[in-house]
């Protein structure tokens, strides 16, 4: 199980932000990470 400082060394404060507000919404894990993608290959 990972705990919160393990979780602290792999995310920014602002990926956690990031994923934390997505946590609170409606958007599911797929559309999320179709979100990612999509956006990964604009760059």
């Amino acid at each position: 199980m990972t705990t919160k400082e393990d979780r602290d060394q792999f995310l920014s404060e602002e990926w956690l932000e990031l994923v934390k507000e997505a946590m609170k919404s409606n958007i599911t894990k797929e559309e999320f990470n179709r979100f990612l993608e999509e956006k990964s290959k604009m760059r």
